[in-house]
């Protein structure tokens, strides 16, 4: 990206994630922190402590039943992704798992961060952990996700009814995350 002005490919972002974590995560255990958050920044974290105490808050309401959606916007280069990856490495060392999905200025694919945070998921899982979280939503989920296609031998429906398959996209979505 930075050398040649090309936002990566699909293809060149899973080889990235292969080389860069190991191969799956047995049932039971969580995938590793994402490769771009374990990197620890040299420069301190300061400034945000009111919106780091913000995420924190609203995760420990959710750890105790009450579920989140916390959405972070803002004008470029005033440390959005600073600051939720300083809040993905907290909530990892207490136990989440942490997925990663980014928004690019080149929208290469629909849903590019959830497809992102979502094959980064397949990719660390067992076979036997994925058929168990996704239940009957693994077909929905499969239309954008093709690793799971491969992994599960799921053939996505095809399209419908565009109002109802996003409905039914989100709330698979929305089952995975929960």
């Amino acid at each position: 990206r930075a050398e040649l002005h090309v936002a990566p490919s699909r293809e060149t972002r899973r080889l990235l994630e292969e080389l860069t974590g190991p191969a799956s995560v047995a049932a039971g255990d969580r995938p590793p922190l994402p490769a771009a958050l374990a990197r620890r920044e040299r420069r301190p974290f300061v400034g945000r402590d009111d919106a780091l105490g913000w995420l924190e808050a609203e995760w420990s309401a959710a750890q105790h039943g009450a579920g989140r959606l916390a959405v972070i916007a803002g004008d470029p280069g005033i440390g959005k992704t600073r600051l939720v990856s300083e809040f993905g490495r907290r909530a990892y060392e207490r136990g989440a798992t942490v997925l990663l999905g980014r928004c690019h200025e080149e929208v290469l694919i629909s849903y590019q961060p959830f497809v992102e945070a979502f094959e980064m998921y397949v990719r660390k899982s067992d076979n036997g952990t994925l058929a168990a979280d996704l239940g009957s939503h693994a077909a929905d989920l499969a239309r954008i996700v093709p690793s799971l296609r491969e992994r599960l031998d799921i053939t996505p429906q095809p399209p419908g009814d565009p109002e109802e398959d996003r409905f039914r996209l989100l709330d698979a979505a929305t089952h995975l995350l929960r």
